[in-house]
């Protein structure tokens, strides 16, 4: 999962396409199409420019891509709040840290208690932070505490999905 289209090339591209060429199935998420990488460039131009280039740099190096994250986020599927809370638990920023993420993923279309839930998730659920709280908690105790969190903050998503249109 990466920000924006050319961070598969510039950031990570030597790796992907390392993998790839010895038969691992890489595939990329996106945060953005780009729309604001090209100035003088209306932002849905620039995303179509950076959409095309994404697509023949994934070819290029032999990577998948799978969507963008505005659009796995969005309120057609009912499926986005959970996976929201999913893809939010590697990451580690602090709480203030999300805030750009969940500004760029708001202006992408991403429903508000989609990005709530990830949001929430990121702070609450980290893979660090378990990490913390296995030196104090008993793993049961950890199990019921991520099960309890992990639901609350998805009825969360979904009501402020409902409400929110």
């Amino acid at each position: 999962m990466l920000a924006h289209p050319d961070d598969e090339s510039f950031a990570t591209g030597g790796t992907l396409a390392k993998y790839a060429v010895q038969g691992a199935n890489v595939d990329l998420i996106l945060a953005t199409r780009g729309e604001a990488g090209i100035p003088g460039k209306r932002s849905w131009e620039a995303g179509e420019i950076r959409e095309d280039e994404l697509h023949k740099a994934c070819l290029n190096l032999g990577i998948r891509l799978l969507d963008f994250l505005g659009d796995i986020m969005g309120h057609q599927a009912w499926w986005s709040v959970p996976a929201a809370v999913v893809l939010g638990i590697p990451l580690y920023p602090n709480a203030a840290g999300v805030i750009p993420v969940v500004y760029a993923l708001m202006e992408k279309g991403a429903a508000l208690g989609t990005v709530l839930a990830f949001m929430m998730s990121v702070v609450a659920l980290s893979l660090p932070e378990m990490l913390i709280l296995r030196r104090v908690l008993k793993p049961h105790l950890i199990a019921v505490f991520i099960g309890i969190v992990a639901v609350a903050i998805i009825l969360t998503g979904y009501l402020f999905n409902l409400v929110i249109r």
